[in-house]
């Protein structure tokens, strides 16, 4: 049965390490990506929010034949792998170098500004690309390891001043 624990332990871990290196740091940003694969959550993260419940639960129940320090140690597990599987969830958001909320929502309520007035305010875009045939420029990303997370995105008219913008957050 320890064995059992210890090889959810290990794939629990090992497989956020993955969601948050591979799916998190090494996949390419997009635009408007499918919302399967940004910020929706990958089937790893159902197959790790399962292992993190395995995990916890395992734990608590060996409780019941543990030893003081075993105890500590589970004790310390079943409380160590909500926090890990949590802080994943949202720690591989990227965000644009100079980007901040308050940058953002400046730059959006002057539709008069152009594309150097926003790159003086929010610096270079995490991507640029085309939306509905005008040039969109987005200052955040949610890769497929995460969950939730913020969609901040200029949209610039033919004359490169501001047409609109998006502005969500998921949970």
């Amino acid at each position: 049965m320890a064995r059992a624990r210890v090889a959810l332990i290990v794939a629990f871990v090992a497989l956020t390490a993955y969601d948050v290196t591979v799916n998190g740091y090494f996949e390419p940003a997009a635009l408007f990506p499918p919302h399967y694969t940004a910020g929706a959550g990958s089937s790893t993260l159902l197959i790790r929010a399962a292992l993190c419940v395995l995990v916890v639960f395992t734990q608590l129940a060996s409780l019941l034949r543990a030893t003081n320090l075993t105890r500590a140690a589970s004790v310390g597990i079943a409380i160590a792998a909500p926090i890990l599987f949590v802080w994943s969830l949202d720690a591989t958001e990227r965000v644009a170098p100079h980007f901040s909320e308050a940058a953002f929502d400046a730059v959006t309520s002057r539709a008069a500004m152009t594309k150097q007035d926003v790159l003086a305010q929010l610096g270079s875009p995490l991507i640029a690309g085309r939306c509905d045939n005008r040039e969109c420029w987005s200052y955040v990303y949610m890769p497929s390891g995460g969950f939730g997370g913020r969609t901040r995105i200029v949209i610039f008219d033919d004359r490169g001043r501001i047409a609109d913008h998006i502005r969500k957050s998921e949970p």
